[in-house]
């Protein structure tokens, strides 16, 4: 019995560890979509321009194409090229850095500036079907119904 235990223990430990030793180091807390747009200063989908590094930092400064904004304070507007810092690398949780593509996205404003990281990043069809439900009434350039291309 004893001896059984033992290699139970020890199966288990190493699955534990084998697991921490190839898992990522981005580790998102699981809040849903609806609890993020809720916590977000700014939500958009927006398509990804360019990645800009920061010399001297591990941040990068990502530049996007807003396609729609749904919450933003103004500050989000369709058409709007805006810039959002993040890692400069999605093994620490910064944005995915696949330039042309379109991506749904909920930042913060720190220090004057919006910020997100991986956590923050869902479909377009996504944060569209989240802000339908979640309308502010107080951003007007967030339409209601329609497509967002993807």
């Amino acid at each position: 019995m004893c001896a059984r235990l033992t290699v139970v223990i020890t199966v288990a430990l190493s699955a534990i560890l084998v697991g921490v030793g190839t898992a990522g180091a981005c580790s998102c807390a699981f809040f849903s979509a609806k609890q993020q747009m809720k916590r977000a200063d700014g939500a958009f989908t927006g398509r990804l321009l360019s990645v800009r590094p920061a010399e001297g930092t591990t941040e990068a400064a990502f530049r996007y194409r807003v396609g729609r904004a749904f919450k933003g304070r103004g500050r989000l507007r369709r058409g709007k090229v805006v810039t959002v810092w993040s890692q400069n690398s999605d093994a620490v949780c910064g944005l995915p850095q696949d330039t042309g593509d379109l991506y749904g996205l909920f930042v913060s404003r720190e220090e004057g500036r919006w910020t997100g990281g991986l956590c923050g990043v869902v479909s377009p069809t996504k944060m569209r079907h989240v802000a339908d439900r979640h309308a502010d009434p107080s951003n007007a350039s967030a339409p209601s119904g329609g497509a967002c291309p993807a």
